[in-house]
C-alpha cells in the first residue's frame, strides 16, 4: 500500500489508483456510473456514494473505496459491493471478518442485489440505488 495525498487533501491508495478516486474524473478517464448507495442515517443522511464497475470495499480504513470513518462500529473492511458488467448484476456481502445485511437480514456469502434494498456495513445503514437492473 502507498498511501498518496491529491492536490484536494483527499488520502488515497497510489498502488491502487493512478489518480485519486475521490476528485472529479478528466473526460480521458471517465468512469461510467452503474449506480449509487445513499447513506439513511445521520450525520450523513443523504450523502451518496457513486458506484463504477468493479469492486468496492466498504468500511472505516484508508484502503475503503465507500468510507465509513464516521462509523465506530465498522472495521478497516467491513464488505464488499460488486459489479459485474458482463451480467449486469451487483452482489454485497461481508469482507472477511466483517458484518453485513441487506433489508435488516445478516448475509455470511455475496447475495444479488435488487434496487431499493437497504445494505448495512458496520452501523450504517445504506440504499443501493442501481442506474440500470437486470434480473439475475
Amino acid at each position: 500500500m502507498r498511501i498518496e495525498r491529491c492536490p484536494q487533501g483527499h488520502f488515497f491508495d497510489g498502488s491502487r489508483y493512478d489518480r485519486c478516486p475521490l476528485c472529479p474524473l478528466e473526460r480521458e478517464s471517465f468512469l461510467p456510473a452503474t449506480g449509487w448507495l445513499v447513506c439513511l442515517d445521520e450525520p450523513f443522511r443523504g450523502r451518496d456514494f457513486r458506484l463504477h464497475e468493479g469492486i468496492h470495499i466498504l468500511g472505516s480504513g484508508s484502503q475503503s473505496d465507500i468510507s465509513l470513518y464516521w462509523d465506530p462500529d465498522a472495521r478497516e473492511q467491513e464488505a464488499l459491493l460488486c459489479f459485474d458488467r458482463e451480467t449486469g448484476l451487483f452482489t454485497f456481502g461481508p469482507k472477511r471478518g466483517g458484518s453485513a445485511a441487506v433489508n435488516g437480514e445478516p448475509v455470511y456469502d455475496p447475495v444479488v442485489l435488487r434496487p431499493g434494498d437497504c445494505l448495512t456495513a458496520g452501523a450504517t445503514r445504506l440504499r443501493f440505488v442501481p442506474l440500470e437492473h437486470k434480473e439475475k
